[in-house]
């Protein structure tokens, strides 16, 4: 919009709701249309640069540490850890190719969902570096690509012996009660870190409805075991950690991690026949027998039962009858 004042053509328009007046210096109408563009443009212009000036003044260490400070789930922090070891002094603005970066570098030795899990940390923090934070002007956690869900599923567990070789590896003695008592649970880390005496009710563990499964249940704890669950517990989770990160890779095994104790406890269960899926679904706390089922193929000696029974009933039947 152009204006006269005197003799003197001005520009006037509006960012962000408020107005910006400019001379054009001209007396001319039509040289000052001229100016006025340009004056709209440079005025642009310097507004991005400045963005950007302002954008790299903030690193990723910065924004998470933001994050870890107002609303980051306990869940995620072990995975912060490790995206702050590849990109904590990178600008948020050149942050997409060193999360890429980092991804490729990962994927070398780490599952695909793990992966997954730690660019969601970089998803989260850039989004609300942009939507909350107003430290970026583009939503950049929309181009942080993950590695597609379908067929990635990691169900590992620890056959007996192995599980037993590990105990075996931990030196810290807490930490060893904790893991072997995990494994004969199948209660999540911090479920079983969080258990407060009250909660033991021999031979029962009491779970409140504060679970991630957001429903009470009780699972029962081994005979043999009930002295070694001293609450609270006398570790952190850091030494957990720790102790359990040694002890694997003195087996030769850094693939395993503390959640797949529970899956240890799930296939040891499911390969009982005798116990029916249910049942494993409530002690493990799953909100469905959907998903309780993918360990229905360890129930090995029930299925083969089964073939049993409906082979015996071939006998004397003609092929033709099944067409």
């Amino acid at each position: 919009m152009l204006l006269q004042q005197g003799k003197i053509w001005h520009t006037k328009f509006k960012h962000n709701g408020e107005t910006i007046k400019r001379t054009t210096g001209q007396t001319n109408k039509k040289e000052a249309e001229k100016v006025a563009r340009q004056i709209r443009k440079s005025f642009l212009k310097e507004l991005v640069k400045s963005k950007l000036e302002k954008s790299a003044q903030y690193t990723f260490g910065a924004a998470l540490v933001k994050w870890i400070e107002t609303d980051a789930p306990q869940s995620m922090l072990s995975h912060a850890r490790n995206t702050l070891i590849h990109l904590e002094h990178v600008a948020l603005v050149d942050i997409i190719p060193a999360a890429h970066d980092m991804k490729a570098e990962m994927a070398k030795r780490l599952a695909e969902p793990t992966v997954n899990r730690r660019l969601s940390v970089v998803q989260t923090v850039l989004n609300k570096a942009y939507k909350e934070w107003e430290w970026l002007d583009q939503p950049l956690g929309d181009k942080i690509k993950k590695f597609s869900e379908k067929g990635t599923e990691r169900e590992f567990y620890l056959e007996p012996d192995q599980f037993e070789k590990l105990l075996r590896s931990i030196e810290h003695q807490e930490v060893r009660k904790f893991i072997c008592i995990a494994a004969h649970t199948g209660l999540r880390r911090s479920e079983l870190y969080n258990l407060r005496p009250e909660n033991f009710k021999a031979p029962y563990i009491i779970l409140p409805n504060k679970t991630k499964s957001k429903k009470a249940r009780t699972v029962p704890l081994i005979e043999e075991l009930h002295d070694s669950l001293t609450l609270p517990w006398d570790c952190s989770l850091t030494q957990i950690r720790y102790w359990f990160e040694k002890a694997r890779k003195k087996m030769g095994m850094e693939h395993i991690r503390v959640h797949d104790l529970r899956h240890c406890f799930a296939s040891w269960i499911a390969s009982n026949p005798e116990i029916p899926l249910t049942t494993l679904r409530d002690l493990l706390g799953h909100s469905s027998l959907t998903v309780t089922s993918k360990y229905a193929h360890l129930r090995g000696q029930h299925f083969e039962a089964v073939s049993r029974t409906l082979g015996g009933t071939k006998k004397g039947t003609s092929t033709h009858a099944v067409h």
